[in-house]
């Protein structure tokens, strides 16, 4: 089996997601290299959060249970409508997303790498953005130190996006 590119993460997830915009685009790449670096607070506090989050879930699009967003298959979207599906413990959940969120650290240089490879598909109009766009986001998110940033709100109308974000060998399905 041939190893995927950050290329086919991204024309995957568009033909899925097809309202993807370069915010998505940039969550998607942001959290493939850098998991879920940004999950702060305590465990406590992570649990608490899924918690309520699993209470107010609705109705969404089908998705897998898990979905790799790193090209080496690493980092992982665990969506939380079919894992309450599978009658899954939730503290599971929530200490996989802690325990990478603590321990994994990622590269800023991989994030360029990704976003290269984007770029090189709008180039070649084989995704629905243009360099210079994608050029100016990348920009902005250098200039406010590539912090985290939330889905488009079509994004979220569309799909209701409801996951954690969890590094395989935290994951025990």
């Amino acid at each position: 089996m041939s190893k995927l590119s950050f290329a086919d993460v991204i024309t995957s997830h568009l033909r899925r997601y097809p309202l993807m915009g370069v915010q998505d685009l940039y969550k998607l790449a942001y959290q493939a290299v850098l998991g879920a670096e940004h999950a702060s607070g305590n465990p406590d506090f992570v649990h608490q959060r899924l918690m309520q989050e699993l209470g107010g879930l609705t109705e969404g699009p089908p998705e897998p249970l898990v979905d790799p967003i790193s090209p080496d298959g690493r980092i992982l979207r665990v969506h939380l409508r079919p894992f309450i599906q599978t009658g899954a413990e939730p503290m599971k959940l929530s200490q996989a997303f802690y325990e990478g969120g603590q321990t994994y650290k990622g590269s800023l240089d991989l994030l360029a790498m990704f976003w290269l490879e984007a770029r090189q598909l709008a180039a070649a109009s084989e995704i629905p953005f243009k360099p210079t766009e994608l050029d100016l986001y990348i920009g902005d998110r250098e200039a406010g130190a590539f912090q985290p940033v939330h889905h488009t709100i079509a994004y979220r109308a569309a799909y209701k996006p409801a996951y954690r974000v969890v590094l395989k060998e935290y994951w025990k399905d």
